[in-house]
């Protein structure tokens, strides 16, 4: 259950950047923690520029080929602004792109999308095993 651990996080992300007007937070040692976009709403009552992401699903090993890393898992970055609605983007890369028929497809289909799902899995997955 990762919705506890990410929640306390966002809360003291949230604390931390009203103190010292920026903040990150890092939970770990859980699994799903739902939608992203829960965590930077949180964070944009406060008018906070957020971003929110979580690497458990790939589990990628040493050994792992490095198409494994675009795969995905939820990630939202928002904004909060003057007189609109806040901005809000939440998304996950590619799932379903973890057995090799599926990858051959993607990549002959959208080879740009693949690329980009690609270097997305590789920031989570830096970030995560930091």
């Amino acid at each position: 259950m990762g919705y506890f651990p990410a929640v306390t996080a966002t809360e003291k992300v949230i604390e931390k950047a009203a103190e010292m007007g920026m903040a990150v937070g890092v939970s770990r040692n859980h699994n799903h923690f739902g939608a992203a976009g829960i965590y930077t709403r949180m964070m944009l009552e406060h008018d906070l520029i957020c971003f929110s992401t979580s690497g458990h699903q790939l589990k990628l090993e040493p050994w792992d080929p490095l198409i494994r890393a675009a795969g995905g898992s939820p990630m939202s970055f928002a904004t909060p602004t003057a007189t609109e609605p806040p901005f809000v983007l939440e998304f996950g890369a590619i799932h379903g792109f973890y057995d090799e028929e599926n990858q051959r497809q993607f990549a002959e289909l959208a080879p740009t999308l693949v690329l980009r799902c690609f270097a997305m899995g590789q920031v989570w997955q830096s970030w995560v095993a930091c």
